[in-house]
């Protein structure tokens, strides 16, 4: 009776310790672009791919086409507008937009490729910048996963990798 009982404790950790060496999980995510427009924006004081986000309601000042030169510099285009209320499109272009897939298998491999260019475009109006557009990287996916907690529980469930 006494070797069943050890041979069975021994069993137990061979088992807990090939489960806390399995944990993980399984899933797969796509990296892909992702564009936002912001109206009447908030624009960073210096150039950068994610320099523009939506304006706090306490503030109505208006980013001048002279003030955006004076920050970011001469735009790496500028093209005259036929739309209605935009006299012209100012695009800053920064470096390659990498998307593709994430498998993951206990770890995530990222198989990403560069598929097009960072830009931030202003519109600008009578001199004045009205709206900002820029495409941003966006994490779209799941997981199931298994983890032991330093703390002694252990948990499993699946959860969402979109920002």
């Amino acid at each position: 009776m006494n070797g069943a009982t050890s041979r069975q404790r021994l069993v137990s950790s061979l088992a807990l310790l090939a489960l806390a060496l399995t944990q993980g999980c399984i899933g797969g995510a796509a990296v892909r672009s992702h564009t936002v427009t912001f109206p009447n924006p908030a624009v960073s004081k210096t150039a950068h791919a994610d320099g523009t986000h939506r304006r706090g309601t306490l503030t109505n000042d208006l980013v001048t086409a002279a003030w955006l030169e004076a920050h970011w510099g001469k735009p790496d285009r500028i093209r005259r507008s036929t739309a209605p209320g935009v006299d012209e499109t100012w695009t800053y272009t920064f470096g390659p937009m990498w998307e593709g897939i994430v498998p993951i298998a206990i770890v995530p491999v990222p198989i990403l490729f560069p598929t097009q260019v960072r830009k931030v475009q202003f519109q600008v109006r009578e001199g004045r910048v009205v709206e900002a557009t820029h495409n941003v990287p966006q994490l779209v996916g799941g997981a199931v996963g298994y983890s032991l907690s330093p703390s002694g529980g252990a948990r499993f469930g699946a959860f969402s990798l979109n920002d």
